[in-house]
C-alpha cells in the first residue's frame, strides 16, 4: 500500500519539529548543567539554586529524549490508507 502525500508531509514535518525540539532541550540542559558547575556552593542559597538548576536540566534532558523517541516512532509509523 502506498502512503498518501499529505501523510508523508505531515510525518516529515513533525519528525523534524520533534528532532529540533529535542536538540534545543539538550542544549538547554547542557547550559544549565554548565551554569550549575560555575556556581559557588559556599552559601546555602547557592546550593539550593544549584539543586533546582540540576533538576530542571535533568527534566529538559528527559523531555529531549521523549521528543527523540516520538520522532523515531512517527518516522517508522505507516499509514493504514
Amino acid at each position: 500500500m502506498e502512503e498518501n502525500k499529505e501523510w508523508q508531509i505531515f510525518r516529515t514535518l513533525f519528525v523534524t519539529l520533534f528532532v529540533i525540539a529535542g536538540i534545543v532541550l539538550l542544549v538547554l540542559s547542557i547550559v544549565s548543567a554548565a551554569k550549575w558547575m560555575l556556581i559557588n556552593p559556599a552559601t546555602e542559597e547557592a546550593t539550593e539554586t544549584a539543586i533546582f538548576t540540576q533538576v530542571f536540566a535533568l527534566n529538559r534532558a528527559v523531555w529531549a529524549v521523549c521528543f527523540f523517541l516520538l520522532a523515531i516512532l512517527l518516522k517508522s509509523w505507516k499509514s493504514d490508507k
